[in-house]
């Protein structure tokens, strides 16, 4: 069944629970991100965290080889995950275009009208930006890693997809920390996420990925999770 789009948790305790209970089994189509975005209270959050991580398992040799790479890598020193929202779907969506060139912004506007079932084409980017709403720019990111005192040498996982805009975005935030890598895969990435020493978010995202990631600091008392107040950020760097 394909349960419907932001339904909160009235819908799945209502209509799918019962089902649940008299089929024992239900399959759900396109439930990446049903509940996370749809301001169900917190205990239940952590319960959906839960049951995510109780339920979705890599083989066992994934697992015992992404724990290596984990541990050759934490041998170096302590290491910092940034999840850096700044993929093409996501600043068309967004309609996020600061420090984007006019070709750039024409062809993330392309892109969001070209997505009927997004249904926000008409976007002012400054006033979304105020409101904190914008992903902060790599540039931005390497003023919060200063800010809040990570050393030049301190190695930084990009755990996101392609960069949009490509090396020339990722250059300030290169020279301001040169140990910095991007993550290759998809499981790499979660399990860096998983266990890494610090986690920065650079938006306020409803990102399926980043809200598992709640269940581990909020369940396991795991290490530190920053999420700043981006619109503060955002009027302090005007």
């Amino acid at each position: 069944m394909p349960p419907i789009s932001w339904s909160n948790d009235t819908y799945y305790l209502k209509r799918v629970l019962p089902l649940a209970r008299k089929h024992k089994v239900i399959h759900f189509n396109k439930t990446d991100a049903r509940l996370s975005n749809n301001g169900i209270p917190v205990h239940l959050q952590m319960l959906r965290c839960r049951v995510n991580f109780e339920a979705l398992r890599f083989t066992p040799q994934i697992e015992a080889l992404g724990r290596k790479l984990i541990s050759t890598l934490q041998r170096s020193g302590e290491f910092v995950v940034l999840h850096l929202r700044y993929e093409m779907d996501m600043l068309s969506f967004s309609g996020c275009t600061h420090g984007c060139s006019d070709k750039e912004t024409e062809e993330l506007t392309r892109m969001r009208y070209a997505y009927p079932w997004w249904k926000e084409k008409e976007i002012d980017s400054e006033s979304k930006r105020l409101q904190g709403l914008c992903p902060l720019t790599p540039e931005e990111i390497a003023l919060v890693l200063k800010a809040l005192g990570f050393s030049k040498d301190t190695l930084i996982y990009i755990a996101s997809g392609e960069i949009y805009g490509g090396e020339r975005r990722l250059a300030a935030l290169k020279a301001a920390y040169p140990n910095l890598v991007s993550a290759s895969s998809f499981y790499y990435f979660h399990l860096q996420c998983s266990l890494r020493q610090v986690f920065i978010f650079s938006a306020l995202s409803n990102n399926r990925l980043e809200r598992k990631n709640c269940y581990l600091p909020m369940n396991c008392g795991h290490s530190r999770t920053i999420r700043p107040r981006w619109q503060h950020w955002t009027t302090w760097f005007r």
